[in-house]
């Protein structure tokens, strides 16, 4: 074993698989501690436990009668998976330890396993233990009826449940909503706030509501619960406004607490929230200088991308580089049938930032490329600066040119820049070069009315 590294990473999720790779393909020599599996809750729910499942089911598996074959096969995979990041980690020089791991002070690490306790001495100490779920007044959480979509994986039944209900908006609420959908399930969707995605634009939540209702969701946003009552293997339920229905399982998906806990960081002088979510500063640096936090133990829900870039940010700060946390400029992803993705600052709210927006937009079907023509893309730049400054997508590729938008906020370009963009017309780039034109044409009206 290890006496001494760089620096020690605890928690193997996505936020300190990230961290630790970063690290070691910079040249630092680093060890990942991990208490059980590589993954953690990533591989068990959202994006990666649906794309499984429906890996699965195209082999022709039916989830009416080989519901055992495919969680079976599911959780199968989803070992095969965490082995090959193991697999990849090592590749680039992590050492990855499997144990429960504290810090002991700001230098060193306790670890300890079956093999008994080790003390790994550290330069720098990154925590990415994550959250677990926890139980509401509302709806306490029992294993069996009331369930963490991560919980799903435990349990000992011989079909998939007929109804669920899935609470919570975003990302995550949306991919279990579909996850159960695709095991035949009648899913009922409640949010209790009216968007589906609060923190986009009005314009992504209406597009997600129509995906949603086409792929036979059933949605009732804007509604909060006022009671539950378990009845003869199902629990029937009672909305505001009077809306009643039965369903077999419920999945919490939003309520979570960080997993801080067992790590007795009160001791260390480390400041903590209410709930125990880590306090850092914009480089994600703790009070304890030296020791970085990253993901959900921070207390806010991860989505995809966020963990993985929170990771990145505490790994630069680690190898000493100056680099701070900014959420607005991580891309946000739904990976719906028309992909949702939007990055930077809205029109909306643009003026907190002491910007005058403005948006160009076009719709797809004005733009050549062979989609549903459902969609749309919209560039947000600042009149005064005429820099991108946003960006809201709805279309196939989505997830993809969502990454170029995000790296054209960052260097500072125009939309004159992306308007000189060369790219077939046909392709789903053309979508966003139209956008830029549009912005333009906007730039050039405003000069022409001062």
């Amino acid at each position: 074993m290890l006496k001494k590294v760089d620096v020690v990473v605890i928690g193997g999720g996505l936020a300190g698989i990230s961290a630790a790779q970063h690290l070691a393909e910079a040249g630092s020599s680093v060890c990942l501690v991990e208490s059980n599996s590589l993954g953690g809750r990533s591989l068990k729910t959202g994006i990666h436990a649906r794309r499984i499942l429906e890996e699965a089911l195209s082999l022709g598996l039916s989830p009416q009668k080989e519901f055992l074959d495919i969680f079976s096969h599911c959780k199968t995979r989803m070992s095969e998976i965490s082995s090959q990041w193991e697999a990849q980690l090592k590749s680039v020089g992590v050492h990855v330890a499997y144990g429960k791991g504290r810090p002991a002070g700001s230098r060193a690490v306790r670890i300890s396993n079956s093999e008994g306790d080790q003390t790994l001495e550290a330069g720098k100490i990154i925590i990415a233990t994550g959250s677990r779920p926890n139980s509401s007044i509302h709806l306490p959480l029992d294993g069996t009826t009331i369930l963490s979509p991560q919980d799903f994986w435990n349990l000992d039944e011989a079909r998939a449940p007929e109804s669920v209900m899935v609470t919570g908006c975003e990302e995550s609420s949306y991919e279990t909503a579909r996850f159960f959908k695709a095991l035949g399930s009648k899913v009922y969707w409640v949010s209790e706030t009216q968007r589906l995605i609060p923190s986009a634009h009005d314009s992504l939540s209406t597009q997600l509501e129509e995906t949603a209702r086409k792929e036979k969701i059933k949605i009732l946003p804007g509604k909060k619960l006022e009671s539950h009552l378990k009845n003869q293997g199902n629990v029937d339920i009672t909305l505001e406004g009077g809306v009643r229905f039965s369903t077999e399982k419920i999945f919490i998906v939003e309520c979570r607490k960080p997993e801080s806990s067992e790590l007795e960081l009160e001791g260390m002088g480390m400041r903590l929230g209410s709930s125990g979510e880590i306090l850092t500063e914009e480089n994600l640096e703790t009070s304890v200088p030296g020791v970085f936090a990253v993901g959900s133990v921070l207390g806010r829900e991860s989505y995809f991308g966020l963990s993985e870039e929170e990771g990145r940010v505490a790994a630069e700060n680690a190898m000493g580089q100056a680099r701070s946390m900014s959420v607005d400029m991580t891309p946000r992803v739904i990976h719906s049938s028309l992909e949702l993705a939007w990055v930077g600052i809205l029109a909306d709210t643009a003026h907190h930032h002491g910007l005058r927006a403005i948006e160009g937009k076009v719709e797809e079907s004005s733009t050549g490329f062979p989609g549903t023509g459902s969609g749309f893309y919209k560039i947000v730049f600042d009149k005064e600066t005429q820099r991108i400054i946003g960006a809201q997508l709805a279309c196939r590729q989505a997830s993809e040119l969502i990454h170029l938008m995000s790296l054209c906020i960052r260097r500072g370009m125009k939309p004159q820049n992306l308007a000189k963009m060369n790219c077939f017309r046909s392709s789903s780039a053309n979508g966003l070069r139209m956008a830029a034109l549009e912005c333009v044409k906007k730039m050039q009206n405003q000069k022409k009315l001062a």
